[in-house]
């Protein structure tokens, strides 16, 4: 049996699809699945249906370069080397992947979360 490891790939996927969703406000449907249903080249199969009513423009801006560097600074092997490390389990490696995913989401948003107060600031002194 070949030792099952959490895929940083997902964890990266998981966390970006959390933090969109959040930004449109709506629900963005998911179907995919984690480690336990990998195919033999480790990827994961997904596929995320956005809302057809959004256009490119009127999308919130997601910072790609911030969640880039997030992202690398969470999955750094000092600070989670259990995701670098085969798992007992399928469910063991899913385990760690939704809390390595939810420190990503958490991350953001608190580095985030300045400036969008410092907008609203901004606008509601135009008012």
């Amino acid at each position: 049996m070949q030792p099952i490891y959490p895929l940083r790939s997902y964890i990266r996927f998981s966390a970006k699809s959390q933090l969109l969703a959040e930004q449109l406000g709506t629900a963005v449907a998911q179907h995919f699945t984690s480690t336990s249903d990998v195919d033999p080249f480790g990827t994961p199969p997904t596929s995320v249906s956005e809302p057809s009513d959004y256009s490119q423009n009127s999308l919130p801006r997601f910072d790609d370069e911030l969640f880039s560097v997030v992202a690398a600074t969470v999955l750094h092997p000092c600070r989670h080397p259990e995701v670098y490390e085969p798992c007992a389990s399928a469910a063991e490696a899913s385990a760690i992947e939704d809390r390595v995913s939810a420190e990503i989401v958490a991350a953001y948003q608190n580095v985030q979360s300045p400036f969008k107060a410092e907008i609203v600031e901004r606008l509601n002194q135009l008012l």
